[in-house]
């Protein structure tokens, strides 16, 4: 099986873990399985699992799950090595879904991803070709993370101008609250090399939307090097995420780890 950059993909191990979040998704799972049935019959993926984490939904989404996990390994090829479900009792944020997920991960490279697919597990062969350095087929020879950029020169993006804005201002306020050298800190589209997602992973403390910005800076912290990417991202309506009522959360959130650095 070739890869994008002339390399090849050793089929003898699991070389990459999708993990997906997911609370109250059982009317969006369509475009769930849509974008994961994509990926996985393209020949240039690797070999790789999927993992799919219900963070104590309330609605039907475990018994559509479970559907929609049995109809990919129906039709799974030589890519698709398992797809898993992780139940959690009760809803814990993002951060926490996302924490149980990598614990989970038996790949060498670890994907996070949205349920909504609003970047697409696609994109990562994209990437590829991108950066012909970045290779999932062979196991990671350096810790570096590679994070998606919507505000990344070669990006394409369909959203609302409102939006639109009100992301920038979100990071201008993380940045300047934090150091942090990125323009969008909130992409949930990220690949770590397995042993870096579940060493800063295991030692998160923020499980809610503000974990983005606490990964990061672990990162940061201990010297990993970090690679924003272009992506394509769509906003895709439905989502649990409310603007006037997150977006303070998350900035009080970032305020909290502020304080602790200024305790310790």
């Amino acid at each position: 099986r070739r890869l994008p950059g002339n390399v090849t993909c050793d089929t003898t191990a699991i070389r990459l873990s999708l993990v997906i979040p997911l609370y109250n998704e059982s009317l969006r799972l369509s475009w769930l399985e849509e974008g994961l049935r994509e990926f996985i019959d393209d020949q240039r993926a690797c070999i790789h699992e999927v993992i799919l984490v219900n963070d104590g939904s309330t609605d039907d989404t475990a018994g559509r799950l479970a559907a929609v996990r049995d109809r990919l390994l129906a039709a799974r090829t030589d890519c698709l090595a398992d797809v898993r479900i992780v139940d959690l009792p009760r809803n814990g944020g993002k951060g926490g879904a996302l924490k149980a997920g990598v614990q989970a991960a038996r790949g060498l490279w670890i994907l996070t991803l949205d349920a909504d697919m609003s970047t697409p597990p696609s994109e990562l062969l994209r990437w590829q070709e991108y950066d012909p350095s970045l290779d999932v087929g062979a196991s990671p020879d350096t810790p570096r993370v590679y994070v998606g950029a919507r505000e990344h020169p070669d990006a394409v993006i369909r959203d609302s101008f409102f939006r639109h804005v009100i992301g920038r201002l979100f990071n201008v306020l993380v940045q300047w609250m934090t150091g942090l050298d990125s323009d969008d800190t909130q992409c949930g589209f990220k690949l770590y090399p397995a042993a870096v997602a579940k060493r800063v992973f295991g030692a998160l403390a923020e499980t809610g939307w503000a974990h983005d910005v606490e990964i990061l800076r672990r990162l940061a912290a201990e010297g990993t090097a970090v690679v924003e990417l272009p992506v394509t991202w769509r906003a895709v309506e439905g989502g649990s995420i409310r603007c006037w009522v997150d977006g303070p959360r998350m900035l009080m959130a970032v305020a909290r780890m502020r304080f602790r650095d200024l305790k310790t």
